[in-house]
């Protein structure tokens, strides 16, 4: 069958990745003309309907066989299986064929008895049309995901309007469609479900109004997070009852009137647990049916109120605070969620002595702007819905030190710097200098770098840069040398700038469009004896104490290799592998496509030398995931794919 396999982290350069996936080309090479193409790539057989199988269209014959014996009438491409067993097929280039001119038959394709998919339907909002915010569409929902949805009125299927096919799981009924009786009718590997049980849909305040209201609605609030109300049941006819709910801003305004649940029938009390503490509610209730209504209870344009009590109790800490460098003067920010009584509106961040909300109940956040060759001791507190604030988390510690540069790199074809859009990256990481030994292919893409350059004398110095294609340099956030468009090696030099001693911010942007591509970034002055020198990872570091190499000749590409395999590989099967001539401890993550940590462990360089086999939390899904290793100042990101 067809796999689907979505890169999220990929744009341009995608068929890169798809085309080295191990199993690409032998899936390819293994299609034939001759094989049965089954609909939705079923193999079984519903016990509604048959199986669609078929042949590619356009030959002059075709010919069917179930369990070896030739199926009388079976003679054009298509055919609907209906019974269990061994299919197979064949096709012929002329028609009247004798059995010499027949294709060869099909690999046989066997089909077994399924039961159909079940259809449930949720409602979003009243069905009971117009609501009470007089919005006068309805909304139906499958309860689950299938492959295909189609919507039934009154056992008529619906022509959905604004779409190319009506497979919609969430479908907006439209006055238009008129009151009645609506069903949905799901297909799974092509087996088609019954009709689900009915919504009964009234619009444009349609519905008679024959069931006795309610009674005696009362509502108390029993903590700072949840509402009861109570009712008397005055009917006997009635489905359920729908219970609104609108909240008091700030003055005297309200927020709109929203459904916050649906009871069955003979009910007479329910819980709102969507609240916030010391927050003034009001509610209405009615009885509702397939046939019918009662009135809102209580009448008018207000509701019954119901203030929540005040919350004085504080959140829990969060834990496992987690901090990692993801940028110039950027620290990414990971940890566990408190837990409240009611719920975390936001967390605090405090770094040093400056702390920031964040604004969200997100437990990432990313710290930008941090001043620069600064240590920080940084925690983290939950802030409940009442503002109380949670005990502090575990402390990092985190810096702003930095040697090397921070990459970004993406695929595309542009003719020039200007229409890269910069925002977005395919590929991140770090590199000791400039260079383009990262992309991903060899035409077609573009960079940018963004670090310090050390002066350890201050004076007068140039830049000059060598490109194929275009490029740009930036020191201090000035542009100093534009060296941009399609060309061969072109050599620009910016003018003389006078730098104190000191970090300089330098960033660079450089794209190649086709054939050669050279990127070349040097430096002259003081530091360099007035000569014109690469600028090297010995001087791409923000301050003299980072360490950028372990000796003149054993940068991390000489010295420090780390193998994941087998790739792909399965959840139970992932070995992590790292050659190093460093003796410090090795630290092993697994991390997901969101970001979190599946595996974080700690290894003796002797020990992981010889492989080791992680064990990952939880259960793994088909995808891309991560696998980072870090020891010292040395870290390598290495994608492996999993499978299930």
């Amino acid at each position: 069958g067809i796999r689907y396999t979505l890169y999220p982290e990929l744009g341009h350069g995608t068929w890169n990745k798809a085309f080295n996936e191990p199993d690409f080309f032998s899936w390819m090479l293994g299609k034939n003309k001759a094989d049965i193409h089954s609909f939705e790539n079923s193999t079984f057989i519903c016990s509604t309907e048959g199986t669609r199988l078929e042949l590619a269209e356009g030959f002059k014959a075709y010919q069917w066989q179930f369990n070896g014996a030739a199926i009388s009438g079976a003679t054009t491409a298509a055919f609907y299986a209906k019974n269990p067993g061994t299919y197979r097929a064949r096709f012929s280039r002329v028609s009247n064929p004798t059995e010499a001119q027949w294709n060869q038959w099909s690999k046989p394709i066997v089909l077994t008895v399924a039961n159909p998919p079940v259809a449930t339907v949720a409602q979003i909002g009243t069905v009971v049309l117009n609501d009470l915010n007089g919005l006068a569409n309805a909304r139906l929902q499958s309860d689950a995901v299938h492959t295909h949805y189609y919507w039934y009125k009154n056992g008529t299927l619906l022509n959905l309007p604004g779409q190319e096919d009506d497979t919609l799981k969430l479908a907006t009924i439209a006055p238009t469609f008129g009151n009645g009786a609506y069903t949905l009718v799901v297909s799974d590997l092509g087996c088609k479900s019954a009709p689900s049980a009915p919504k009964h849909i009234f619009f444009n305040d349609s519905a008679p109004v024959n069931i006795t209201d309610p009674s005696n609605f009362a509502g108390f609030s029993t903590s700072p997070a949840k509402n009861t109300l109570t009712w008397t049941d005055a009917s006997t006819n009635e489905g359920g009852f729908e219970i609104w709910k609108r909240k008091k801003n700030n003055g005297t305004s309200f927020s709109a009137w929203e459904i916050v649940g649906i009871t069955g029938p003979n009910v007479k009390t329910f819980d709102d647990t969507k609240v916030e503490p010391n927050a003034s509610y009001q509610y209405k209730i009615r009885a509702v049916s397939s046939t019918g209504r009662s009135n809102y209870v209580p009448s008018g344009d207000t509701g019954l109120v119901v203030q929540t009590v005040v919350d004085t109790e504080a959140p829990k800490a969060p834990i496992h605070l987690t901090a990692s460098a993801r940028g110039v003067q950027k620290l990414f920010l990971r940890w566990e969620p408190s837990t409240d009584n009611t719920r975390i509106r936001e967390y605090h961040i405090f770094y040093n002595e400056l702390s920031v909300p964040t604004g969200s109940s997100d437990t990432t956040f990313m710290l930008t702007g941090m001043p620069l060759n600064t240590r920080y001791d940084i925690t983290v507190k939950g802030v409940d819905l009442s503002g109380n604030l949670s005990p502090a988390s575990n402390v990092v510690k985190a810096s702003t030190y930095f040697s090397g540069l921070y990459y970004q790199h993406s695929t595309g074809a542009w003719t020039d710097l200007d229409s890269v859009n910069w925002a977005l990256a395919e590929f991140t990481g770090t590199v000791k200098e400039f260079t383009l030994s990262k992309k991903t292919q060899d035409d077609f893409y573009n960079f940018s770098f963004d670090g310090y350059i050390l002066i350890d004398n201050g004076g007068s110095y140039q830049f000059r840069m060598g490109s194929d294609d275009g490029s740009r340099l930036w020191l201090n956030e000035s542009l100093l040398i534009n060296n941009n468009g399609v060309h061969e090696l072109r050599t620009v030099t910016g003018a003389a700038v006078n730098l104190q001693a000191g970090p300089h911010r330098i960033y660079v942007q450089f794209f190649e469009y086709t054939q050669s591509d050279t990127l070349l970034v040097e430096y002259k002055g003081p530091d360099t004896g007035g000569a014109w020198t690469k600028i090297s990872r010995d001087v791409l570091r923000s301050d003299e104490s980072v360490i950028t190499a372990i000796g003149p000749d054993n940068g991390p590409e000489d010295s420090f290799i780390v193998s994941v395999y087998p790739n792909p590989t399965t959840q139970n099967n992932i070995t992590v592998q790292v050659e190093t001539i460093i003796p410090d401890p090795v630290q092993v993550r697994l991390i997901d496509p969101v970001g979190r940590d599946l595996f974080v462990g700690i290894f003796q360089a002797e020990e992981i030398s010889r492989g080791i086999l992680i064990s990952p939390a939880g259960t793994m899904n088909t995808g891309m995931y991560v696998v980072m290793v870090t020891q010292g100042n040395l870290r390598v990101r290495q994608k492996i794919i999993v499978r299930r």
